[in-house]
């Protein structure tokens, strides 16, 4: 699930998403590891009563969508407990980085519809560069695992130089993941 902290909408709902790919782990204590990997991740947002329309004018009420497709890579720290030869519990916290690949962003008014790409050089689009912080808890048994994150942009993905009251756009996501360590 995601969604985004936005300072003009005056509802900004959760959107479903998925991601997938791999990890990697290297304990530097029995107790400590540092684990990164590459994810591929569809989030996005639903903003209600508010409207990106650029030099459109835009009236009545407003839906918009933004779906982002990135490729991510996080770095986190983490703390291992082993509860039984079989089970172990992690929890860690850490920076990722992540690149825009694709994506549409889609807004109704009243009886309009309009659709554009997500990221790009224009002033609807959002920067493709993200920069966030992330926290997850894994629960591992033999080679299986079951995983909650939570990540959110430190920086602003709408910030355009252009703007003269910049808006404030960052991603915010929850996530369940499962695995199988090779």
């Amino acid at each position: 699930m995601s969604t985004a902290f936005f300072n003009d909408a005056e509802a900004v709902k959760f959107k479903q998403g998925y991601h997938f790919g791999g990890t990697v782990g290297y304990l530097i204590t029995p107790k400590f590891e540092l684990q990164s990997g590459l994810f591929f991740s569809n989030i996005g947002s639903k903003l209600e009563g508010y409207s990106i329309c650029g030099s459109h004018f835009c009236y009545g009420e407003n839906l918009t969508t933004i779906e982002e497709q990135y490729l991510k890579l996080p770095l986190y720290a983490a703390f291992r407990k082993n509860i039984s030869d079989n089970l172990t519990f992690k929890i860690g916290l850490g920076p990722y980085l992540g690149y825009g690949i694709g994506g549409k962003t889609t807004n109704i008014t009243g009886i309009n519809k309009r659709e554009w790409d997500t990221f790009g050089n224009d002033l609807e689009s959002l920067n493709q560069f993200d920069f966030g912080a992330g926290c997850i808890a894994d629960i591992e048994y033999s080679k299986f695992i079951l995983g909650f994150g939570f990540e959110s942009s430190i920086i602003n993905l709408m910030y355009k130089k252009e703007y003269l009251n910049p808006f404030d756009y960052r991603n915010v996501n929850i996530s369940i993941s499962l695995g199988y360590k090779f």
